[in-house]
């Protein structure tokens, strides 16, 4: 009877250790997608955040580049520019 005991308890635990095993493997599977999934959206924000900084600057240069145009034709226009400018304005 003992010895029966010590069989069944045996097997059960080998049955436990299989279940916590595997289930054990399963969480670590889920956590890995779960890792694998938010990694991706880090890497899209830096590829949002990238493109929204290049189109600052995009925004900025051309701003800083109209500003420049209007403040020399108005230099031209009140005749205080140097002939030489002044052509390449009217080329323009």
């Amino acid at each position: 009877m003992g010895l029966l005991k010590s069989v069944k308890s045996s097997i059960l635990g080998m049955r436990c250790e299989e279940t916590v095993g595997a289930t054990s493997a399963s969480r670590a599977k889920e956590a890995s997608v779960e890792l694998r999934a938010e990694d991706e959206k880090t890497v899209e924000n830096r590829k949002m955040a990238a493109i929204l900084a290049i189109l600052k600057v995009s925004q900025l240069a051309e701003s800083r580049r109209d500003k420049a145009v209007e403040a020399a034709t108005d230099r031209a226009a009140s005749g205080n520019v140097d002939p030489d400018v002044q052509r390449q304005l009217m080329a323009a």
